[in-house]
């Protein structure tokens, strides 16, 4: 099949869980080809994005002249060029533009010449927002099967920007998937159509995650607790690093670090935060990671933790668990489905910093729950979110779907 994924940013380190369909749809003989909205700002690239040449297939939006009359002379030229090897598009992309009440977009017609410069026999869509934005081509194009994945960020502007948001998008795909079943019912609460909407988790490489066969000796060093995740609000960390303040108030004995993988627009008060603590010589701030550096921190720790409050799902608490830590995360949205609830994970309520400490403090004095959470967490983490086996789902997805699709245009 021939596929267009549409995406915000690519490529993107934290957004591990596209790259991994992407790379998974290739392995089975797709033909795929990316369109992102905008230009990576991190320095890092994952190592398969170089391994299957995904610069080669990725194609940027056009940015739109400021200058109306450079504006019309570019699309000028678009049109033409694209008229030579898909003509109807071109006419059908006019057509929409220049039919109804609403006012001719340069934005539209460059995205459908560039996406719809061949026949595609999917459009995937991650993200919410760019499925809105996207949209118009699904017009322009009926007989491509168009999907749109919704992962969390965009569902909290659905709710806060009101129900009418996504609309349309919930009208007229295909199919919309959803990331968890906590996801899938705030979908249903902004109305989409329960006919159309169905879950499809993201998934890891479970080969890429080493099952630790040995775990870090206390007497050997410190407590190691880890969280990786972006440093912002939603992320609880300022409860992480005050459960940490009371994990080492209370055990004084017992050298503990705190080490911190990520970057965002909190980590200035939560280094304040960290001095105020005392704790700067528990506390490490490591920055951004590539997945090498991400890996080694996850092999070298004893416990993860992660504070959220709120979480769609939690792809890092899928990493942790692959190799066997044991997790202490808040029972918020979408984590009590990401890990297996008493078995691998110890759920603790959210902004509550006392009780995170508490679960700390369990899995600090017993090294034997510690390794058995670990292998729960293994197990989960191998039944159901193996990336192969979803990516063999998702092709299915897509095979229905089209063969759906084929048949209701037929009928028309």
């Amino acid at each position: 099949m021939k596929i267009a994924v549409v995406v915000s940013t690519f490529p993107d380190l934290t957004e591990t869980f596209i790259l991994n369909q992407i790379t998974g749809l290739i392995d089975r003989g797709h033909q795929i080809q990316i369109f992102s909205r905008f230009k990576p700002t991190d320095s890092f690239n994952h190592p398969d994005v170089e391994r299957y040449s995904l610069l080669k297939a990725t194609h940027y939006f056009t940015e739109i002249p400021s200058s109306k009359w450079f504006c019309r002379i570019k699309a000028a030229c678009w049109i033409l060029l694209a008229f030579f090897y898909r003509p109807g598009v071109v006419i059908r992309t006019l057509r929409y533009l220049l039919g109804g009440e609403r006012s001719f977009s340069y934005p539209i017609l460059f995205t459908a010449l560039s996406i719809l410069r061949i026949h595609w026999d999917v459009i995937h869509v991650h993200f919410g927002h760019n499925g809105n934005l996207i949209l118009p081509l699904k017009r322009i194009e009926p007989s491509t099967a168009f999907i749109t994945m919704f992962h969390g960020h965009d569902l909290l502007m659905g709710l806060s920007d009101g129900k009418e948001n996504y609309t349309d998008l919930f009208r007229e795909a295909d199919l919309i998937l959803a990331n968890s079943a906590y996801s899938l019912d705030r979908l249903l609460e902004l109305g989409a159509n329960p006919q159309r909407l169905r879950i499809h988790y993201v998934g890891i490489e479970m080969n890429k995650f080493p099952y630790r066969k040995e775990h870090p000796d206390l007497t050997q060093g410190a407590f190691r607790v880890l969280t990786i995740c972006r440093l912002d609000e939603q992320k609880g960390l300022e409860y992480s690093i005050r459960a940490i303040n009371r994990l080492v108030s209370t055990n004084p004995s017992i050298s503990i670090e705190y080490r911190i993988v990520g970057g965002g627009c909190q980590e200035a008060f939560l280094k304040h935060l960290v001095e105020e603590l005392n704790l700067s010589q528990q506390v490490y701030f490591l920055g951004p990671l590539d997945q090498e550096g991400v890996i080694r921190h996850l092999l070298n720790s004893d416990v993860f933790l992660l504070t959220s409050i709120r979480e769609w799902l939690g792809m890092v608490l899928l990493e942790a668990q692959a190799v066997g830590l044991p997790i202490v995360a808040t029972e918020i949205g979408g984590i009590p489905e990401a890990v297996v609830p008493g078995q691998s994970a110890i759920l603790v309520p959210a902004r509550n910093s006392l009780a995170a400490a508490e679960a700390l403090t369990e899995c600090l004095k017993n090294p034997i729950k510690r390794i058995e959470m670990g292998i729960a967490g293994r197990k989960h983490v191998e039944k159901n979110f193996d990336i192969n086996n979803l990516n063999d789902k998702l092709e299915c997805i897509y095979e229905d779907l089209c063969r759906s699709l084929k048949v209701t245009l037929a009928s028309k």
